[in-house]
């Protein structure tokens, strides 16, 4: 079962295979951010972002700057998730007038062949709601440096598909947090802990950023 830490308004998870972070085993076992603090606020301002780890890690500085930013804010982040996983859960998410998806760098570890019929599925969960999706930025520290060896690749790889999600019309609007890391040298040491997953002010720019694009579908 999912080990789970649940806070605001919790909703029951279902159990499936999470992939491990950095390799290709997969384990039963994952934690779960969840907010659902949408239900009843008034709608043109409710957005839900759905993530891995990076949401999962930050999910209380993500909701902080969200929230002071005007949004209602469901937030559901899976520690070692894929896109398929994210979905799985979509479910349990709250009302929401903007979805973000805010994964990838799972996807691209383990199987990145699946994606783009996932981006598809996430259209056909979220329907006529807009859909929003963060890109990826990913030179990870914290692991063997030869699997990190083709991190870039893989970043381009999974920034390629959203990119082709956007040109089907299945994706209506992208935070670009990869050129936002790559705008200036030291960004990636001033807002990234590990080369993947943010820190405080990290969590906080990327926040600000995910707002900025939403803002645009706001009613």
């Amino acid at each position: 079962m999912i080990a789970g830490l649940f806070i605001g308004v919790p909703s029951q998870a279902s159990a499936y295979p999470l992939a491990l972070e950095g390799t290709h085993l997969s384990t039963p076992v994952g934690s779960v951010h969840r907010y659902n603090e949408c239900v009843g606020a008034p709608a043109g301002r409710r957005l839900a972002l759905l993530g891995d780890s990076v949401t999962y890690r930050s999910s209380l500085d993500l909701r902080a700057q969200l929230m002071a930013e005007g949004w209602s804010v469901c937030l559901l982040g899976v520690s070692s998730a894929t896109t398929a996983n994210v979905l799985d859960l979509f479910s349990t998410v709250g009302d929401a007038d903007v979805i973000v998806m805010a994964t990838g760098a799972n996807d691209a570890v383990i199987n990145l062949s699946q994606m783009p019929d996932q981006i598809t599925r996430a259209r056909s969960l979220v329907g006529q709601k807009p859909l929003i999706w963060v890109n990826l930025w990913m030179q990870r520290t914290a692991i063997d440096p030869v699997r990190a060896a083709h991190d870039d690749e893989l970043t381009d790889q999974v920034n390629h598909l959203i990119t082709v999600g956007t040109q089907r019309h299945l994706i209506d609007g992208v935070v670009d947090w990869n050129s936002f890391i790559t705008a200036r040298d030291g960004r990636s040491q001033r807002y990234l802990t590990d080369g993947l997953h943010t820190n405080s002010a990290g969590a906080t720019a990327r926040a600000h950023l995910i707002s900025q694009v939403a803002q645009r579908f706001a009613s």
